[in-house]
């Protein structure tokens, strides 16, 4: 497929007839301090290496979130935009984990291809651009978008999609927090005017914030119902404050606004 690097697919584990990864002796050794977590255990172990995750976006906040879904057994994870030496190096820290950097710009083709093999896809600070491109195919097979954002001293990461049919889409979102900001909600704690300070602390957040998406996508792996489905954390580095708030549906969003609410409806005629 074009965009995409060492197309082989390389399984350090064997099988399962049910196409859950079979624990190694080596791999139980290497997990046996998640393993014995009971919201992991074996299956959940067996899980993460059966999955694949899509990162796209500003490195210090989506290689911290590779480096984090490596470290944890993530199965297969393809970088969008990212070189050979980059994957190398995840591939070194975790061998279980296949690597795969994909091509910059991205093609129709690698978008589907990516999506299509992909449990999760996390937009780290990705362009709006990205976003759409990504989100749009996700809402269409229901695959969940993780969306990270750094906005001066303030990072925030939002969870949508997936098999959430009354849930919000990337649109949603974008459009929620444009309004929020528009009023002025958001100004006493978002810190709107960015300082030199927010500058410095930029990079930090977004590996902050990297490190929570990596939580989100293991939690949506291992099925847990903690996950932020439908909602966003926010965290001001500042003044040290976090919230978590619902991410409402849009009822005319030029995205996900033709879809059944509560109905069979997926998205996959949406514009």
């Amino acid at each position: 497929m074009a965009g995409l690097e060492g197309t082989e697919c390389r399984t350090r584990g064997c099988t399962g007839a049910d196409g859950i990864t079979v624990l190694t002796d080596l791999q139980i050794a290497r997990y046996s301090r998640q393993i014995i977590l009971p919201s992991v255990g074996g299956r959940g172990q067996q899980q993460l290496l059966s999955a694949a995750v899509a990162v796209a976006g500003r490195p210090e906040m989506a290689r911290v979130a590779a480096v984090y879904l490596a470290a944890a057994g993530v199965g297969q994870l393809f970088l969008i935009g990212e070189d050979r030496a980059v994957c190398n190096d995840l591939e070194t820290l975790n061998p279980d984990s296949h690597v795969r950097g994909v091509g910059w710009p991205l093609t129709d083709e690698a978008v589907d291809e990516i999506v299509r093999q992909s449990s999760a896809v996390v937009c780290a600070d990705a362009s709006p651009a990205t976003v759409a491109r990504l989100g749009t195919r996700c809402l269409a097979v229901e695959r969940p978008v993780l969306i990270g954002r750094v906005t001066g001293a303030v990072g925030e990461v939002a969870l949508v999609g997936g098999g959430q049919r009354e849930g919000p889409c990337f649109e949603c979102f974008s459009q929620t927090i444009a309004a929020i900001r528009a009023e002025g909600a958001d100004a006493p704690r978002a810190h709107n005017a960015e300082t030199a300070i927010d500058v410095v602390l930029s990079g930090v957040i977004g590996g902050f914030i990297g490190t929570i998406i990596a939580t989100e996508v293991i939690k949506l792996t291992l099925n847990l119902n903690s996950t932020l489905a439908g909602r966003r954390l926010t965290y001001g580095a500042l003044s040290g404050w976090m919230s978590v708030d619902d991410i409402m549906p849009m009822p005319n969003c030029p995205v996900c606004g033709s879809r059944e609410i509560g109905g069979t409806g997926t998205g996959a005629d949406a514009p």
